[in-house]
């Protein structure tokens, strides 16, 4: 007697693999996803920093004329900048709080992981929290404790002289 050879695979060994598949992309899903609130809070950072840079050469062109000039919006510094999409959006802001020169980016629309990450940063990169309104400047405790950015926080501030 002869033995049957059959081609193909079972229903069976097909859904096994269909369910492997679909947990090996879940995992998948979810790594991208903390990796993608890394990336949008280090590209927050770089904006700042980058605001701080025009912040300075502003300074540097400026100060000779009046030593007590300092920009109004964060729109007087789109000559120094790269690129016009930080000089033009609403989301950035001036302040001149408690003597110095701050820029800040609005974070309010933001996910709490890219929040997380900002607040996980703020010692090292020297970030604080505040409000990013009408009359924005960095929380005023802040500038004394150096509590940095708080998760709740509209804005984040960086210093910029």
């Amino acid at each position: 007697m002869r033995m049957r050879v059959r081609k193909g695979f079972t229903l069976v060994e097909l859904l096994i693999v269909i369910v492997i598949i679909g947990i090996l992309a879940s995992a998948m899903m979810l790594s991208s996803g903390a990796a993608t609130a890394s990336a949008e809070a280090t590209t927050i950072i770089a904006e700042l920093r980058s605001l701080r840079a025009a912040a300075l050469m502003w300074y540097g062109d400026h100060i000779l004329g009046d030593p007590s000039a300092a920009p109004t919006t964060i729109a007087d510094l789109r000559e120094y900048m790269d690129s016009d999409k930080i000089a033009n959006a609403a989301n950035y802001h001036f302040s001149t709080a408690d003597g110095g020169w701050w820029v800040g980016v609005n974070v309010g629309a933001r996910v709490n992981a890219v929040r997380t990450r900002l607040r996980d940063s703020a010692v090292n990169v020297g970030l604080h929290g505040g409000d990013g309104g009408a009359n924005a400047a960095p929380r005023s405790g802040d500038l004394a404790t150096g509590a940095g950015f708080r998760i709740g926080d509209d804005t984040v501030w960086m210093r910029a002289r």
